[in-house]
């Protein structure tokens, strides 16, 4: 109801006209970027170790990726910030601007993500004693997902945006959902081999895989 009070006479006024295939054209790129976010996610991780491995594995797994979370959570905010800001210096054509945006973004993303990943790589092995102790052996997984998510804190999260809200997103499609392809192969592969220790790996060489060459293209 607010909403529908907040809109211009006009636009209640004019009837509606749907271009779908236009639409469809438009958001594939988008669509493919959510499904590879959410293979590239701990989520998916439990389930291969879950499967292949030991429900117990998967809760000391789940453990960690809870506190790893907490690496991108503030940078989170710098991104819904940022994200709005690029799109419109993009189409203004200042490209000058963007650049120093950019940078500027690059060290807020350093100030909220380092302190954390430090914090948790020091601090570990008592925050996650919080879950009881049989789950301190899930320790290292922590400081590997902790590094996963400082890659996608620092530069990940940012590049992503820039090709998403400059009309790339068919390229950042295409390398994200590539990404995830290559993360669900070695996590299969490791976690068979390795176990928990395995999956981590598998999520940290993908993510910074996807970093990397988001930053490339960018």
């Amino acid at each position: 109801r607010s909403l529908r009070k907040a809109q211009p006479d006009p636009m209640r006024a004019v009837t509606p006209v749907f271009d779908v295939v236009r639409w469809r054209h438009g958001i594939w790129g988008f669509v493919v970027i959510g499904l590879g976010q959410l293979i590239l996610s701990q989520q998916a991780d439990l389930i291969v170790i879950g499967t292949m491995v030991t429900v117990s594995d998967s809760a000391l797994y789940g453990a960690a990726s809870q506190f790893a979370v907490l690496v991108i959570f503030e940078q989170t905010s710098v991104s819904f910030v940022m994200a709005p800001m690029i799109a419109d210096l993009h189409a203004r054509g200042e490209k000058g601007r963007l650049q120093l945006l950019l940078r500027s973004v690059f060290v807020a993303n350093a100030a909220v993500t380092l302190p954390v990943l430090a914090g948790l790589v020091v601090l570990g092995p008592w925050l996650i004693r919080a879950y009881g102790t049989a789950y301190v052996t899930a320790y290292p997984v922590l400081v590997i997902l902790c590094f996963a998510s400082a890659d996608v804190g620092l530069v990940g999260a940012t590049a992503g945006f820039v090709l998403t809200m400059t009309g790339n997103q068919r390229l950042a499609a295409w390398i994200i959902g590539g990404s995830a392809a290559t993360n669900l192969v070695l996590t299969v592969v490791l976690t068979r081999r390795y176990g928990i220790m395995g999956t981590a790996t598998a999520t940290l060489l993908a993510t910074m895989l996807r970093c990397a060459l988001l930053v490339v293209f960018v």
